[in-house]
């Protein structure tokens, strides 16, 4: 990384090899090209927060989404993800189960 781009990373975190950045939707509306730029060259993620305390997005690149997504598919094929799976199932069921049974509070 040069001088340039260690300036424009300034305040990231430093996390497994990539950089991440947080940056307000106030600050991303006049610099969406610039981030675009930043993120697609393969400097790191940025994390978009909006005004609601759940509004955010992650800026990343398409190159960093395929590898994520084929990492994703490669795992989801493992025994231990198919226990995983289905323990989710078995939970899941009893959680509707419960949902059906009147609690002595909501009465």
């Amino acid at each position: 990384m040069n001088r340039e781009e260690d300036r424009m990373w300034t305040g990231m975190q430093k996390s497994s090899g990539n950089l991440f950045k947080t940056i307000s939707a106030a600050e991303a509306s006049g610099t969406l090209v610039h981030l675009l730029e930043q993120v697609s060259s393969g400097i790191g993620r940025i994390e978009i927060v909006g005004p609601r305390e759940d509004g955010a997005c992650v800026l990343l690149s398409k190159a960093e989404l395929d590898c994520l997504e084929q990492a994703l598919a490669i795992l989801s094929g493992t025994h231990d993800a198919e226990q995983m799976r289905a323990q989710l199932h078995a939970i899941a069921l009893a959680a509707g189960a419960a949902a059906q049974i009147p609690s002595p509070l909501c009465r």
